[in-house]
């Protein structure tokens, strides 16, 4: 390990001049100019880590001023103004290893190269460059055969995974998930004639144009861009002229401009496939010069606005016999108008295009402005109450009718599907004749017990009774000279309802049970000290005994007689 050292200009840890490193530790080291870890001639890396260093210049975990190869090991979380991870003024070979978590205050995160270089099986990954060259910044061209460029930035500037100032080759490999402040999310080549010949573009994202690649001129031969997105113009490509052989434009968003692809001179389309590419205007390619569509497929784009499949001017545009249109679609379609036919003819021979329409002037497939096409869309209540179709004109929305009633079921919405399974959102553009379906929910079975208090007080129902449930007991009901035995299941009274136990399944009446109340008879004896009326109380009294000694009297004489 060779740690925590410091020079004043040059190689923190290590100065030399050829340094083949094969293992071990350098680590925290600093120069206040080139090569925080190492500064040296020429190097080889077959293993090892070189990682936290520090130069103030060029090269915070190393600077070499020749020729560079890394064979395996690690360089990571080194910093420096230019080359965070690396910095290299010879030929670079970069066959295998990891460079990852640098940091450039200016350009080059992961590695910063003056010569030509070929990046093999190296991962560069998760690397920062405040400026240009997220993972790699290079004066030079470079040719990526297999390597991973992945989650490196360019905070401000261009090329968030590669800036290659020298003409660009993506042989095979993968960059992939990168971001750039400005252009060039994934790479950003000012250089002519740059190859994709394979390998991979993906997620790559550009504040303002190329989400995958920007570029000059560029020749697509095979590979997949998919995925990417730019604020502006180009979500897959920004370039100047673009030939595409072959491969896939598939994915990619663009704010404004082409969606797959923008080109601010020509765009060459010879095979391939440019599908699911979304842009305000021109989803799947958008053009300021000429477009030749002789063959291949623009397929299932979308356009915001106008020119789902192509954006340009109608007489710079040209669709051969084996060019292919399908399921593009923009925000309203229409139909050619009589005098722009004999153009039509000229430059488009090509039958296959998005149906229904008959010609490629439509606006779903290359953005043009004719008759305007009514469409109708259809409401299937399924069994609720009608509502009547709506004319709606292509492009606009259909307003939500009423809602459709039907008995004892509850209405959810409009469904793409009879099924009811596809809702359909009121925002979305018609842009074909289509048929909405109602869904329905139908209603749970509630019941109603009603209480018949026979001659009491009235209790109100309840109402609402799920299947299978209790109900409470109401307060009693009152009825002038009986007493209120309980609520029965018959109006006989001979079965008793248990409010505990028993549970409603259907609609029902209770009947109030009753008794007569019991008679009493209360006899008022004047207090003790309450003289009034005492003499009416006597002759009560005095009556009482009176009668009673002539019952007696007359009972005697009738013994006696017998």
């Amino acid at each position: 390990t060779i740690s925590n050292n410091t020079a004043q200009r040059d190689g923190g840890g290590i100065f030399g001049s050829g340094l083949n490193f094969l293992n071990g530790t350098v680590t925290g080291n600093r120069a206040e100019e080139s090569g925080g870890g190492i500064f040296v001639i020429n190097m080889t890396l077959e293993d090892g880590m070189i990682s936290n260093n520090t130069a103030g210049e060029y090269g915070g975990g190393i600077r070499t001023e020749q020729d560079f190869e890394i064979n395996g090991g690690t360089i990571s979380g080194n910093t420096a103004l230019d080359g965070g991870g690396v910095y290299v003024l010879g030929e670079p070979q970069l066959n295998s290893g990891l460079i990852t978590a640098n940091i450039a205050t200016d350009n080059g995160g992961g590695i910063y190269l003056n010569g030509s270089a070929s990046a093999g099986n190296t991962v560069i990954s998760g690397n920062t460059a405040a400026n240009d060259g997220g993972g790699v910044y290079v004066n030079g061209t470079i040719l990526v055969t297999a390597a991973t460029v992945e989650g490196n930035t360019a905070t401000a500037g261009y090329g968030g995974g590669i800036y290659s100032a020298g003409a660009f080759t993506l042989g095979s490999g993968t960059i992939s998930g990168n971001s750039a402040g400005l252009d060039g999310g994934g790479i950003y080549c000012p250089a002519p004639n740059s190859f994709i010949t394979g390998g991979m573009i993906s997620n790559n994202t550009a504040q303002r144009d190329g989400g995958g690649y920007c570029g000059t001129i560029v020749f697509v031969l095979r590979g997949t861009i998919t995925g990417n997105r730019a604020a502006e113009y180009g979500g897959g490509l920004f370039v100047e002229i673009i030939t595409l052989e072959d491969g896939t434009i598939a994915g990619n968003t663009a704010g404004e401009f082409g969606g797959g692809i923008y080109a601010q001179q020509n765009i060459e389309i010879n095979g391939g496939e440019i599908s699911g590419n979304t842009a305000a205007n021109g989803g799947g390619v958008s053009a300021l010069g000429e477009i030749d569509f002789n063959e291949g497929s623009i397929i299932g784009n979308t356009a915001l606005a106008d020119g789902g499949g192509i954006y340009g001017t109608l007489a710079d545009i040209t669709a051969g016999f084996n060019a292919v249109f399908a399921d593009n679609t923009a925000a309203r379609g229409y139909l050619i108008k009589e005098e722009d036919k004999a153009l039509y003819a000229s430059l488009i021979a090509t039958t296959q295009i998005t149906q229904p329409f008959t010609y490629a002037y439509n606006n779903f497939d290359i953005n043009y402005i004719g008759i305007e096409i009514m469409y109708v869309v259809e409401f299937d209540s399924q069994g609720g109450s009608a509502v009547e179709p709506e004319s709606v004109v292509a492009g606009s929305t259909v307003a939500r009718p009423t809602d459709p009633t039907r008995d004892g079921y509850t209405f959810t919405g409009w469904y793409q599907d009879a099924g009811a399974t596809d809702l359909w959102d009121f925002a979305t553009a018609i842009n074909r004749n289509r048929t909405l379906y109602a869904g329905w929910k139908e209603n749970p079975n509630t019941y109603t017990v009603t209480f018949d208090s026979r001659g009491g007080s009235a209790v109100s129902a309840i109402t609402g009774i799920d299947a299978g449930s209790k109900i409470n007991a109401p307060a009693d009901p009152t009825r002038d000279g009986y007493t209120f035995t309980g609520w029965y299941v018959d109006e006989a009274g001979t079965t008793l309802w248990n409010f505990v136990q028993d549970v409603v399944n259907g609609n029902m009446t209770l009947y109030a049970g009753w008794k007569t109340a019991a008679a009493t008879t209360t006899t008022d004896v004047p207090k003790t000290d309450d003289t009034t009326d005492i003499g009416l109380y006597v002759s009560l009294i005095v009556a009482a005994g009176a009668g009673l000694a002539g019952t007696l009297v007359w009972n005697r004489y009738k013994h006696k007689k017998q």
